[in-house]
């Protein structure tokens, strides 16, 4: 039996003063050892797992498996050769003797603790590889493919990070005649928008430089996109195209690709167009942006019985931002998107990284450390600098009247 009061309640009134009480009644522990002690140590281990990532490389795959129904809505593509550097695209033919095409990536986080520095440096990226920055959960990869895709998949479940940066390095002449595009494309429940540099006159091959975002906010829980500030400039044998975004937005997939034409010919909207929906019709396919966040066999999950309060009173404490969750459960063992254990989750089921907001008992993966991974309640006060307010919970955050509460359990 679980029960919820408020702190400094005295044992023999903390039933009538209890916010919630429930018990199971299946026996359930005694397959497992008897009593909790037992269970974690024989069955259910409080050891952390790996982090979150969201799985960019599926995306990946389809369109390297789907990338001549790509590269066929060009006219005279032209299929450029990588050359041997680790982080840029080096073609004659796009880019004489100059040190070809580049991507940079630059995240910047603002949440505690802020001595722990995610490991996302501002970087170029090297292509073919994958790299994942914890904090944030964000995950980045690239093919060589033809056209090339790279993507970004921006988990930043906590909204720790609050600028991104990403640019497209080109070394061509300023003689170069160039023409920009931009548009949408809404796709059942996912957006694009992409907006493209095409380049034309200095060399034997044109090229446009396509960045473009996808978000879902029914299957992917994608933030509303902030405002996006163009980055472009123009120098004597190079230039930057590229976007920085100043807010924190999350489940929110960024990419870039370069398409290319033989004879310097510029590449015209509408082929850019149908392009940028190629892709939206490929990413569409993506079922779950994080489908490595969830998980259902290795934790237990025990239908309780109320006896004070019930499940509407459970909904009404929980944080409006990890809703819906289903209630009348307690449940042993969560994991959150740091890979940190908890070791209960009361009156609840979840089975993805919203657990730490709801479940107690947290031991943190030493392997990554975040704030409030290690105390009983975990992270019911939500994200950093959240305003808790007394008997309402808002946003990632419960009320303070549940942070000051406590939680006993009773079995025999």
């Amino acid at each position: 039996m679980l029960r919820h009061v408020i702190n400094q309640t005295p044992l023999e009134s903390s039933r009538e003063q209890s916010i919630l009480q429930y018990q199971t009644d299946n026996g359930f522990m005694q397959i497992y050892g008897g009593n909790l002690h037992a269970m974690f140590n024989l069955r259910y281990q409080l050891k952390p797992e790996n982090v979150f990532y969201p799985d960019v490389n599926s995306m990946l795959d389809r369109l390297e498996a789907k990338d001549t129904e790509i590269t066929n809505l060009i006219t005279d593509f032209y299929p450029y050769s990588y050359g041997t550097h680790p982080s840029r695209l080096e073609d004659s033919n796009l880019f004489g003797n100059y040190y070809g095409m580049a991507i940079y990536f630059n995240p910047d986080q603002n949440c505690y603790p802020y001595e722990y520095k995610a490991n996302c440096p501002s970087d170029d990226v090297d292509y073919g590889l994958d790299f994942g920055c914890d904090l944030g959960n964000m995950m980045q990869s690239s093919r060589k493919m033809r056209p090339f895709v790279a993507l970004f998949a921006v988990g930043n479940f906590d909204h720790c990070f609050y600028y991104l940066h990403f640019r497209a390095t080109s070394y061509r002449p300023s003689t170069d005649f160039f023409r920009e595009y931009k548009g949408n494309h809404i796709l059942n429940n996912f957006f694009l928008h992409y907006e493209a540099q095409c380049r034309y006159g200095a060399f034997d091959a044109s090229l446009c430089d396509v960045w473009f975002y996808v978000s879902n906010a029914k299957e992917w829980q994608s933030s509303e996109m902030p405002p996006i500030e163009l980055y472009n400039r123009t120098y004597t044998s190079d230039y930057y195209f590229g976007w920085t975004i100043r807010e924190a937005v999350s489940n929110t997939l960024f990419g870039y690709t370069m398409v290319s034409r033989r004879n310097s010919v510029l590449i015209p909207e509408i082929e850019i167009n149908a392009v940028a929906y190629k892709l939206l019709e490929i990413i569409s396919e993506t079922g779950n942006f994080c489908p490595d966040c969830y998980y259902d066999d290795d934790v237990l999950s025990v239908p309780v019985q109320f006896s004070i309060g019930n499940a509407s009173v459970v909904n009404s404490m929980l944080p409006p931002s990890v809703k819906p969750l289903q209630t009348g459960f307690v449940q042993f063992r969560a994991y959150g998107r740091t890979g940190s254990v908890y070791a209960m989750c009361p009156a609840v089921k979840v089975n993805d990284w919203r657990s730490e907001f709801v479940c107690i008992g947290g031991m943190m993966n030493p392997d990554s450390p975040y704030l409030d991974d290690c105390n009983d309640f975990t992270n019911w006060n939500g994200l950093p600098n959240t305003a808790v307010q007394e008997v309402t919970p808002v946003d990632y955050a419960h009320s303070q009247r549940d942070l000051d509460s406590t939680i006993l359990i009773f079995y025999r």
